[in-house]
């Protein structure tokens, strides 16, 4: 069986209609129109990821950091951030459509998160985080979206992406220390639920200096950002993070990991926000990194301190937020159900 037939038989039988793969190509790039014509209309453009957006369900405050931001910036604003969006999926887009959103960000404001767990093991080679998944819905031979999603490729990435070996950086950490693979820690975490702290260790112990590798990404962007000229002013920053739980070997890590960025960042031109420790008040997070109403509402204060009326024209202000679906992460469960159907399309 070859390319074609597998593509529009496997739509066939996953969703009962052999050119769904033609469909999704369509939206997917339907998607990214709307998105160039949301960034096209605004002042103000939010790249970010689920620190800007969670909520507790259970909050009375459910109000996004750009939403309170418009708040002291009246501009027109649009949020570009989802869960684990990162410099991963910016790469992809950038690259795939280089000249439209050059076009798109050229002249405006752009507020760049910076998470720190980006770089991290569990975050950085994830294979639903790294976003090569979106690759095939813009790749030219269109049989690629198959072999990249729907085939056993990313159920096999993911795993070996469990069965990766753990880094020094990780296992001179005491409760990691006699653990093997990265699936070793993620069943640590599931047998010592009360050990949630060391989750921190994981997330952050990495040190960026000695994985050089993992900066290759944003260096693309930090290059097509600084591309768009003098007229597009950028704030970088980093993403505040619960202290309550970290000691003081990890602190240091963490300080000399956000110090080794910030290096990198000025390299290129670009200031930036470390905002890492800025939130004193532990009761203001809901966990390692996601912010309850009163630390969202602190965190959009400090960026629009930075922002000046003068980058921006208009005095009106609005806020529309990213609702699309092709771009999202695609999880592990969802890999395994692909690529068994696409197993027994092809045994």
């Amino acid at each position: 069986m070859d390319d074609n037939e597998i593509y529009y038989k496997l739509g066939e039988i996953l969703y009962g209609d052999s050119f769904a793969f033609d469909r999704f190509r369509s939206a997917a790039c339907n998607e990214v129109n709307e998105i160039l014509i949301q960034i096209k209309k605004s002042d103000i453009v939010f790249l970010g990821d689920s620190v800007l957006n969670f909520a507790d369900p259970k909050e009375t405050v459910q109000t996004s950091v750009p939403r309170f931001f418009s708040s002291q910036c009246k501009g027109k604003i649009y949020n570009f951030s989802a869960g684990s969006f990162s410099f991963h999926l910016h790469s992809v887009l950038f690259q795939r459509f280089a000249t439209e959103f050059s076009q798109a960000l050229k002249g405006k404001v752009i507020l760049y998160e910076i998470n720190p767990r980006s770089f991290s093991d569990e975050w950085y080679i994830r294979p639903s985080y790294t976003f090569k998944h979106v690759e095939g819905f813009f790749s030219e031979n269109k049989y690629d979206i198959v072999k990249h999603i729907f085939s056993d490729t990313l159920s096999r990435k993911t795993e070996n992406f469990y069965n990766l070996p753990l880094t020094s950086d990780i296992t001179s950490f005491e409760q990691f220390s006699s653990l093997a693979t990265i699936k070793d820690v993620f069943n640590y975490f599931k047998s010592n639920p009360n050990k949630y702290n060391h989750q921190f260790n994981f997330y952050y112990g990495y040190s960026l200096a000695r994985l050089k590798s993992r900066i290759s990404e944003l260096d693309f962007v930090l290059s097509f950002i600084r591309s768009l000229g003098t007229s597009t002013h950028t704030l970088f920053y980093f993403v505040p993070l619960n202290y309550r739980n970290i000691s003081s070997v990890l602190n240091e890590r963490i300080r000399t990991n956000v110090e080794f960025l910030g290096k990198h960042l000025q390299e290129y031109g670009f200031d930036y926000l470390d905002l890492t420790r800025e939130i004193s008040n532990y009761d203001f997070f809901l966990d390692k990194e996601h912010l309850k109403s009163d630390g969202r509402k602190l965190l959009a204060n400090f960026l629009a301190k930075e922002i000046s009326p003068k980058m921006y024209q208009t005095l009106n202000s609005s806020v529309d937020h990213y609702s699309g679906g092709y771009l999202r992460q695609i999880e592990p469960a969802l890999f395994r159900r692909y690529a068994s159907k696409y197993a027994e399309l092809i045994s």
